[in-house]
């Protein structure tokens, strides 16, 4: 980039959803067939960590209780503490931890959509100011010819370039 583009660049802050869709859907060198699986892996995605889903999931885990309590009351230990342990990390963990880790990975990009959009607002005011500084600078250039024109022509000479 050279000054005078640098002069006139604009900064656009660019999204975390700009990114995944210009990265995955829009890529020329992609057959339509992982186009499309990149779509749906996206829309899956977006299902699986919605607080929605997540509240789905735990509702599922907690009708599965009545069934464990009553293998504790039939069942021996033993077998019953393996319900109890396949419960927990196959249904409880499995069920709730993914719509968790989604929403967390969610919230990540909206902080560092919002840190874009800060950032783009910090970068513009820097780009005004060095802007207006630089207008300044060519004001000042301007007036300091003016002054030397002046003053070659006060000492008899001609004036300098």
């Amino acid at each position: 980039m050279n000054a005078l583009e640098a002069r006139e660049h604009v900064h656009r802050p660019v999204m975390s959803h700009e990114v995944r869709r210009r990265r995955h859907a829009h890529n020329p060198h992609l057959s339509r067939y992982h186009r499309f699986q990149v779509w749906l892996a996206v829309r899956l995605a977006g299902i699986l960590s919605s607080p929605e889903f997540l509240w789905l999931c735990i509702a599922l885990d907690l009708l599965e209780i009545p069934a464990l309590v009553g293998i504790w009351r039939v069942a021996d230990p033993f077998v019953a503490m393996g319900a109890t342990v396949t419960y927990l990390t196959q249904t409880v963990i499995q069920l709730v931890a993914l719509p968790i880790l989604g929403e967390q990975q969610r919230l990540e990009e909206e902080a560092d959509d919002m840190r874009e959009r800060e950032q783009g607002r910090t970068l513009t005011a820097i780009h005004r100011l060095t802007r207006e500084l630089h207008e300044w600078q060519e004001q000042q250039m301007t007036i300091l010819r003016g002054q030397d024109e002046v003053l070659s022509e006060l000492r008899g000479g001609a004036p300098s370039a």
